[in-house]
């Protein structure tokens, strides 16, 4: 991406929840990692708790029946309520299908979930789901 050029059609975003409070784990949204190069998942909780955490998690079918952990990265929640984990995926180790999945030691919400898939390598990609603008150099005035 050059300076000054838009994200947009480099990524595509994926939003889940809230959900209620619980101790359940939660996961997103599965995601197709076709043609992109990496993905970050951001989570916020409603309650930090040390106990609460994310993860990501893989699989060769959309349905995640055999989801596998990836090794390390656990992102625990402490005393922070925003929890983000930026995966690269390369090579034959990277499976079609990820996800994060949420593990709730202490009872929280869910406030939110965001996938963000990036280094799209056909572009543009179509964001749907969002109402989305982009904006370059926007001037002062009514919104």
């Amino acid at each position: 991406m050059a300076i000054g050029q838009p994200l947009s059609p480099e990524i595509l975003v994926t939003l889940d929840g809230p959900t209620i409070a619980g101790t359940s784990a939660i996961s997103s949204t599965p995601v197709d990692m076709a043609g992109f190069t990496g993905v970050l998942f951001l989570v916020k909780l409603g309650t930090a708790a040390a106990n609460n955490n994310i993860r990501a998690q893989q699989d060769t079918a959309v349905g995640m029946a055999s989801a596998a952990d990836l090794a390390g990265t656990l992102v625990a929640s402490g005393a922070n309520t925003g929890l983000v984990l930026e995966l690269l995926l390369s090579g034959s180790t990277a499976e079609q299908f990820v996800r994060c999945l949420v593990t709730r030691g202490t009872s929280t919400t869910i406030d939110s979930m965001v996938t963000i898939r990036f280094g799209s390598r056909t572009q543009p990609t179509t964001l749907t789901g969002v109402s989305f603008e982009s904006w370059n150099s926007a001037a002062e005035g009514t919104a």
